[in-house]
């Protein structure tokens, strides 16, 4: 039996951000929370204040508000908030078996019972390090930190095949419809009909106009129009109250799940203190709060299930001759989270909202029928795996965390397992 303080070093190493402005900087916001998951970074020339510098390999936990569960592994150098312990591990113990010891909600339970203060509650390092642990043996922790590790480098895997899948609908969407490339190509006066230009057919280019036409929103394809969102898309509005059906379980679509992984989660009514908002198939919901934080979400659900959102979702369903892969890629177009932020009402960051009827006012421009017929023929596949590889992250991160407190107590044994990936 050890204690956390016998496996782990906290490293104190400050830094100012000008002594290494290019350096990568992790900030709480930069890290998920639940799933052990770096999100993304910023630059230490983004920031001021003093830093603590970690290197690779480093375990980074988030001791503001410590029950987020804010851990991650890193394989670069850097600097962090201060807001985050850096954790090296002793000789004792595996580092990556040290990892998901502290990812363990049995540890996130024990160091969010000694955390102090009320608005702002930190962890205290000094409870933290009187956590008890049943250590194996060298070779019993890498058996654990690999099985465990397997599932956590599909699941990334996924996410990066996900963020590569959306990148390139969200490149179709801004060559077609924001940059006007197959127009533009049509114009050049080589262009000959029937041929095929940036690697998309001859067919295609057939249904592009070959001239700009000036609008209200500047030059457009020749028959294309300027029109409101909501002729493209209807705001669902419907409320439900799940406290009226409390054994009914509820697909929420909240604010913290999309934050986490973009995955609703499974309640049942009785634990969802409001009001909400129905969701349908086939929609597509975009966040109205601190508008820079881009939420759009893709509504993946079953037929029998019954789905709700939060009211800071604005909910929309596709027009006829609309398809949610147009609506989707158009929120997510730079243009529109401007125009989105542009509408914000409120001085608090926790209250800045857009106001519904605003975004549906939004000007945008529709291309012909025939047109976004063929974008949805481009992207279906595209789209349509990316919710396959949510569902598949959603199965490992739960398997992944059924098994961390089984492995960690010795209830189970790894060759008691039989994981195929």
């Amino acid at each position: 039996m050890y204690t956390f303080g016998n496996l782990a070093k906290l490293i104190r190493d400050n830094i100012s951000p000008l002594e290494c402005p290019n350096a990568h900087y992790i900030g709480l916001e930069h890290i998920g929370k639940g799933n052990l998951h770096l999100m993304s970074t910023g630059r230490a020339s983004d920031v001021t204040s003093s830093k603590s510098k970690f290197q690779a390999g480093d375990i980074l936990f988030g001791k503001l508000n410590p029950h987020f569960r804010k851990v991650i592994r890193t394989n670069f150098s850097g600097i962090c908030s201060t807001d985050i312990w850096v954790i090296r591990p002793t000789n004792i113990v595996n580092k990556e078996f040290l990892f998901y010891i502290m990812a363990s909600q049995k540890f996130v339970d024990f160091v969010t019972q000694g955390r102090e203060g009320t608005g702002l509650p930190r962890a205290k390092w000094e409870h933290a390090s009187q956590f008890e642990i049943n250590l194996p043996s060298i070779q019993e922790q890498q058996s654990i930190a690999h099985i465990l590790g397997s599932l956590d480098d599909k699941i990334e895997l996924n996410r990066r095949m996900n963020e590569t899948l959306e990148e390139m609908a969200r490149a179709l969407f801004k060559s077609w419809f924001v940059d006007f490339d197959p127009v533009r190509a049509k114009m050049d006066s080589r262009w000959r009909p029937g041929q095929s230009l940036l690697g998309l057919p001859a067919e295609l280019y057939d249904l592009f106009p070959d001239r700009l036409i000036p609008s209200e929103l500047g030059n457009i394809p020749e028959g294309w129009q300027v029109r409101q969102l909501e002729e493209t898309a209807q705001s669902l509005t419907k409320k439900d109250n799940p406290l009226k059906s409390p054994d009914q379980p509820f697909c929420h679509y909240s604010i913290p799940a999309y934050d986490k992984n973009m995955l609703p989660k499974i309640e049942l009514g009785q634990n969802i203190k409001s009001i909400k908002i129905r969701v349908k198939e086939n929609t597509v919901l975009i966040s109205r709060i601190n508008p820079e934080n881009n939420r759009v979400w893709l509504v993946d659900m079953k037929p029998d299930e019954r789905a709700i959102c939060s009211t800071e979702f604005l909910v929309l369903e596709p027009k006829p001759s609309f398809s949610r892969n147009y609506i989707y890629c158009l929120a997510l177009t730079n243009k529109f989270r401007e125009q989105i932020k542009s509408l914000v009402t409120g001085t608090s960051k926790s209250h800045q909202r857009a106001p519904a009827s605003a975004i549906m006012c939004l000007e945008t421009i529709i291309p012909t029928p025939a047109i976004l017929r063929s974008f949805e023929l481009y992207t279906s596949d595209m789209l349509n795996q990316i919710l396959v590889n949510r569902r598949e992250i959603q199965t490992l991160s739960e398997l992944r965390d059924t098994l961390l407190p089984k492995l960690l107590s010795g209830e189970i044994r790894v060759d008691e397992l039989d994981i195929k990936l």
